[in-house]
Order: C-alpha cells, then sequence, then structure tokens
C-alpha cells in the first residue's frame, strides 16, 4: 500500500527504532523508494548583546559559537550518509533529503512535494511544558501531514520483532473511517489479523459503542478479513491507557488510528489520544489524520 515512504530523523533513540520501521515498510518490490531526511535548525540570535559571558567579546562569542553549530552540522551529515549507506546495502534505493527550518514545517512540505504515502518519524516518550503549550514535532506532522504518520516510540517490546495482529480503534469520526481504510488495505496486503477496538468514554455511550463497533465488523469480515470487535470503557474519561493496555494484551504489531487536525484548548491541556498513545504503545503507531488525502 504505502510505496513512497518518507523517514524523518534528529538521530535519536527513538529515531534509530523508526529507522527499522520505515526499512520494513520499503521491503518488498521494486516499485518501493524510501527517502531519508533531516532538518537543520536554524540557530536563533541572541535576545540581548550581553548574552555572552562575562570578559569574551560579542565576536569571539559569535565565532565560538558559529563553530558549534558548523560541527552539529557536520555530525548530522555524516550519521545521515552512514545511515543512507546502511540501508542502500540491503538493497533499498534512497533518496537524501536534508532542510533547513522548523522541522515539522519541512517534514510536511516534504511529503507534499515527493507525493509520500506515509512519514515514519520517532516521538519522542518524555514531555516538556513548551510541548504542551507548542505542541511536539510530531504533533504538528500529525496535524499538517498530506499522508498518513507512523510514530515510533523508544520501548522495550518493539525491538523483539513479533509479528502480532493490526489493532484497529475507532471512534466512528471522520477521521476513524480514512484510518479503517488504511487498516482494511494493510490487512489485505499482509495477511494480518485485524482486532476493531472502541473505547467508551468522552461522548462515546455503549450502545452506539455496541452498534458502531458490530457495524463495522461485519462490513471488514464482508471484504473477506479476519475481524475481531472488541469494546472497552475509559477510566475517568481517558482513552489512551486502555488502547495502550490492550495493544500489550493481543501482542499488536501496530495500532492504527485516526486523529482530529481541529485544535481546542482541551486538546493542549489533556493531551490528543493519538499522540498520547505513541508515547507509550508497545509498538509502531500508524495515525491517519482527517487531513490526510484519500
Amino acid at each position: 500500500m504505502f510505496k513512497k515512504i518518507l523517514f524523518a530523523t534528529d538521530f535519536s533513540e527513538h529515531a534509530e527504532i523508526a529507522k527499522k520501521v520505515a526499512v520494513d515498510l520499503a521491503k518488498g518490490g521494486p516499485d518501493k523508494h524510501l527517502w531519508v531526511m533531516t532538518v537543520l535548525e536554524p540557530v536563533e540570535e541572541p535576545l540581548w548583546p550581553g548574552d555572552e559571558p562575562a570578559g569574551v567579546s560579542t565576536e569571539k562569542w559569535k565565532k565560538t559559537i558559529n563553530h558549534e553549530v558548523r560541527e552539529l552540522e557536520e555530525e548530522k551529515a555524516r550519521r545521515l550518509e552512514q545511515d543512507i549507506a546502511d540501508i542502500e546495502a540491503i538493497g533499498i534505493p534512497v533518496t537524501k533529503l536534508v532542510r533547513e527550518g522548523d522541522p515539522a514545517e519541512e517534514i510536511v512540505k516534504a511529503a507534499k512535494e515527493v507525493g509520500a504515502d506515509v512519514i515514519v518519524m520517532g516521538t519522542h516518550s518524555n514531555r516538556s511544558i513548551w510541548d504542551v503549550l507548542l505542541g511536539s514535532v510530531t504533533e504538528k506532522v500529525v496535524k499538517n501531514a498530506p499522508c498518513p504518520v507512523v510514530a515510533v516510540s523508544r520501548t522495550p517490546q518493539q525491538s523483539k520483532g513479533e509479528k502480532g495482529p493490526f489493532l484497529l480503534v475507532t471512534d466512528f469520526s471522520d477521521a476513524s473511517e480514512k484510518a479503517v481504510k488504511v487498516a482494511a488495505s494493510l490487512a489485505k496486503e499482509q495477511k494480518t489479523k485485524l482486532i476493531v477496538l472502541t473505547v467508551m468514554g468522552r461522548g462515546l455511550g455503549k450502545r452506539v459503542a455496541q452498534l458502531g463497533l458490530e457495524h463495522l465488523v461485519e462490513e471488514l469480515r464482508s471484504q473477506g478479513l479476519d475481524v475481531e470487535g472488541m469494546i472497552r470503557k475509559g477510566r475517568h474519561g481517558h482513552i489512551y491507557p486502555q488502547i495502550v493496555d490492550v495493544a500489550k494484551e493481543v501482542g499488536a504489531s501496530v495500532i492504527i488510528m485516526g486523529s482530529h487536525s481541529r485544535l481546542t484548548v482541551y486538546d493542549v491541556l489533556l493531551g490528543y489520544v493519538a499522540e498520547n498513545v505513541s508515547k507509550h504503545a508497545p509498538c509502531p503507531v500508524l495515525i491517519v489524520s482527517d487531513r490526510s488525502a484519500e
């Protein structure tokens, strides 16, 4: 299903795990291609002339900063070349992309330019106050990407390599409908069992959940898929812990779910379900935004 794969790396431990996922997606045929990109973030000018340490001239301080910036850029370039060499050594065609600017904006822009079918990137499990207020890079990419995004967190279970069922999470929204199409295509392509999960909470009642799940499972089975339905109840209105727990229970190889592009103050303060899942999941999370192309 995914023929054009864009892998965005910052060379973190999370990105190293994501690289393996990107390589796996790029295997399987001459019609597949992998783009590997990194983004160089511009260094901001000091806010005040006196930002340099006492006794150090402004000129010397700027030279020191510029030297460190060059070293960082050279290190990124070296690691990018090494990643590409390792991937090409196993027979996967790779195109290198290096951009400068805001990471989220450049990743989304590159995805549009190359016509990517999917973006693969790491997501950090630590969440700072700046992430809460401004949004993390992964969160911004998911909300604006023209295609699904595989967010990969560094967790011990991801390195086991066990092949489990796909876990499709749905709340029957428009974004979930797009995720259903992606999940069905992938499950059919890879001949993998599909577990459909809906979690009651945040407005989704038991009766609606049961009716919606029964209809969806029946529809997917009519397409010749091996499907099982599950309903769970969110604890205190929180949905993502239940999704993570089920993924661990069934040994899911990937979680597939939708994410809304709209942003409210409640989303900022409470966190996005999809992003929270991606940061705690025992496996990669394929997030399909309602902005994603059909």
